[in-house]
């Protein structure tokens, strides 16, 4: 079994130990949340970090508000991976947001019609390089994503629900790609 790392323990390292932090990543750890404080914490302590990577944890209380305000506060972040967090959430911390170089972006996945509508038409930030995330995109997505394509030189496509046509649709836009990550289910 995995070790696994308490809000409690990840709070006590962003008050105490965070404040020149510029890279947390939790990818793929086992956290054991109880209300995102951890976010918080960090949001109200660091203003440094450049990196920040939360994707594939299962963070389902990560605070949309604690993200913007962390956001707006690292004038130095240039990545951001969130995962969980539902895209139609993101607008407003992409907004506080627009020097990033690498997205990983929240979900698609249970979002009803209008909040579909929301969350393809984000305006990403346009020094994107590097896009990934895009939890269960549809074709409907391709709307967000095509304004930033010609200077993406790495996309992961893996675990959007683009039809053939939607791939290469998004393809056909992507000049400069240069890393592509894609699962084809037959």
């Amino acid at each position: 079994m995995a070790p696994c790392l308490t809000s409690r323990v990840l709070c006590f390292v962003c008050v105490c130990v965070c404040r020149s932090l510029k890279v947390l990543s939790l990818e793929d750890s086992v956290v054991i949340d109880a209300g995102g404080e951890w976010l918080h914490a960090l949001a109200q302590n660091n203003s440094v970090l450049e990196s920040l990577n939360f994707a594939v944890v299962g963070l389902d209380s990560a605070s949309v508000e604690d993200l913007a305000l962390l956001v707006g506060n690292c004038k130095s972040l240039v990545s951001l991976k969130v995962g969980e967090i539902d895209m139609a959430n993101l607008a407003g911390v992409l907004r506080k947001a627009p020097f990033l170089k690498e997205l990983g972006t929240g979900t698609f996945s249970d979002l009803g019609d209008e909040r579909m509508r929301t969350a393809v038409s984000i305006k990403l930030p346009e020094h994107l390089v590097s896009l990934s995330g895009l939890w269960a995109m549809p074709d409907a997505g391709l709307q967000m994503v095509q304004p930033v394509a010609a200077n993406l030189k790495k996309l992961d496509l893996t675990f959007t629900l683009l039809s053939t046509r939607g791939h290469c649709e998004l393809l056909s836009h992507c000049f400069a790609l240069e890393e592509l990550e894609v699962c084809m289910l037959h």
